[in-house]
This record gives C-alpha cells, structure tokens and sequence, in this order.
C-alpha cells in the first residue's frame, strides 16, 4: 500500500487507503514506475519506507495523468510504501526436474515476446533466468539430457544477441563462448562472437571465427 505526493505535498494516487485496494504486481515487468519497482524488489514483509523517486525512475520527462492529481513532466515524486506481504518465485533447486523444465521454457518465451517488442535488457534476464532453470547436468536423467541441452544453447544464443543490440560486446563473446564449448561448430554462436570481436576491433578473432562458420556450413548466407 502507498500514499503517492509532488513535491508540493499534492497527493496524486493512493493505493490501500480510504477504502482503495492494495496494490499488487509482479517486480521486473513494468507494472510500476522503475522506482517503486526498484523499491518492492528490497523490502521486507511489514517493513514502511518514506522514498524519493527522481524523474528518471517516474514518469520521465512527460505529463501524466493520475487518479487524484496531473504529474508534471520530470516531476520529483515522494512515497510512502507499507509491504503487506510478497511471494517469492521460486528458485531452481525448490522445482522438480519437469518444473525447472517447464519454468526455462516459459521464461524463453516471455523472452523472446520482449525482444520482438525491443526490450532487449528485459528479454536477456529471461533468457538468464531460463538458462539457469536448467544449468545443472546432473539433476537430469538421459532422456532429459538432450532437451536441457538445447533449451540452454537456444536461451545463451537470445542472450548473445540481446547483448549485441545493447552494445554489451563482451557480455556476447561470453555468451557465444559458453555456446561454443557445448557445441563447437555451433554456426550462430560463430557467427555473433565475430561480430562481437568486430565491434571491439579484435578482426583476427574474428576472422577465425568467419571462417570456421562457413567452413561448418558453407551454404549458409
């Protein structure tokens, strides 16, 4: 629950209070302003806060119409939050084998939406989290091997390329690397480590790199 005020001390949502509903959301999904996101993701249950959200963590630099009251464009925003309660989500070693499965394929998904809409930074923390749902080899009998395995190439590879959109080239070189050492001749792995080396001007990588791509798949445009 929270009472939300301007700088001038004019209340413009409430939420919680005189009969309204508290809120509920789910953290890292843009329900809230990247502030009280930010905010929810370190409290404790029960615990009251007073904060201060800057404009860049608001509403940004445009008018915003809300319940009681017009936020002003770059507007300082002032919080009072009570935590009521939260669920956390579950971490891989609480699931079954089927779950961790089940959880990395969905988090690909919800992945793979954001990237199509160009939330790039967002799209690679669910590849992240996707990919670790199924980090762990041993857990996983035979006929589970080769599911786990592709899951987390695909999932490394999604990442790779949300790190090349965001200009995070060694974050990719990493990501392809990791793909490489599971599957060597893996042709997009290859192929987006060298455009990595190209962005950081190490052209021998990534010659090497062009040229073991074609030579493991020399029709490939």
């Amino acid at each position: 629950s929270y009472i939300a005020r301007l700088e001038d001390g004019t209340v413009f949502e409430k939420k919680g209070y005189d009969g309204e509903q508290p809120l509920e959301f789910i953290t890292d999904e843009e329900q809230v302003i990247a502030g009280l996101d930010r905010v929810a993701a370190t409290m404790k249950k029960e615990e009251w806060a007073i904060v201060t959200i800057n404009h860049e963590y608001g509403f940004g630099n445009v008018e915003a119409k809300r319940d009681l009251a017009t936020i002003p464009s770059c507007a300082k925003l002032y919080y009072e939050v009570e935590m009521m309660d939260f669920i956390k989500e579950k971490v891989p070693w609480e699931m079954n084998n089927q779950g961790k499965i089940e959880a990395a394929g969905r988090k690909k998904e919800e992945g793979n939406l954001l990237f199509k809409n160009g939330k790039y930074e967002r799209a690679g923390k669910k590849y992240n989290k996707a990919a670790d749902c199924v980090s762990e080899d041993g857990s996983f009998v035979d006929d589970e091997q080769k599911l786990v395995k592709s899951l987390r190439v695909s999932c490394w590879l999604n990442s790779a390329a949300c790190c090349l959109k965001l200009k995070d080239y060694q974050g990719a070189i990493e990501l392809c690397s990791k793909v490489l050492d599971c599957d060597c001749h893996n042709v997009k792995a290859l192929y987006r480590r060298a455009q990595a080396y190209m962005e950081i001007a190490d052209l021998i990588l990534a010659e090497l790199d062009i040229k073991k791509a074609i030579e493991a798949d020399p029709q490939n445009r």
